[in-house]
């Protein structure tokens, strides 16, 4: 199973960072080239991506530092993205997982892997500008 981590170092205390992660809200700020917009929805949220719309469920645990986000689309498949803020005095470092789905080409997952580091940077960029 293929998947990727990727990992950067943000310069902005823990709560600021998780908090505004930890909300799907926000989303598309930092990671526009996925998802458009996020609407509460019940007991979840919907996400507008290229591909449609898709059922988002948020999993936190803030003593860890966990954020996972499930993505269910119409498929009969979930997509999660596992994350997680680590606190190091007054920064912290962002990582993100994510795993390459049964059918998606090694030339697509190569892509979305790109994306991610795109979007830690502009997460970064975000985070840092205050």
């Amino acid at each position: 199973m293929n998947s990727d981590t990727q990992s950067i170092a943000i310069n902005c205390e823990f709560g600021k960072l998780y908090n505004f992660i930890s909300e799907p809200g926000n989303i598309p700020e930092w990671m526009p080239q996925f998802c458009s917009s996020v609407e509460r929805n019940g007991d979840g949220w919907v996400a507008q991506t290229a591909a449609g719309k898709v059922k988002l469920f948020c999993k936190t645990n803030r003593e860890y530092g966990i954020i996972d986000y499930e993505f269910k689309p119409v498929l009969p498949i979930k997509f999660i993205l596992h994350s997680r803020v680590l606190s190091n005095s007054r920064a912290c470092v962002f990582v993100m997982t994510h795993f390459k789905l049964p059918f998606t080409s090694d030339e697509i997952f190569e892509k979305q892997k790109n994306k991610v580091t795109e979007q830690l940077g502009m997460l970064k960029n975000f985070m840092e500008k205050d």
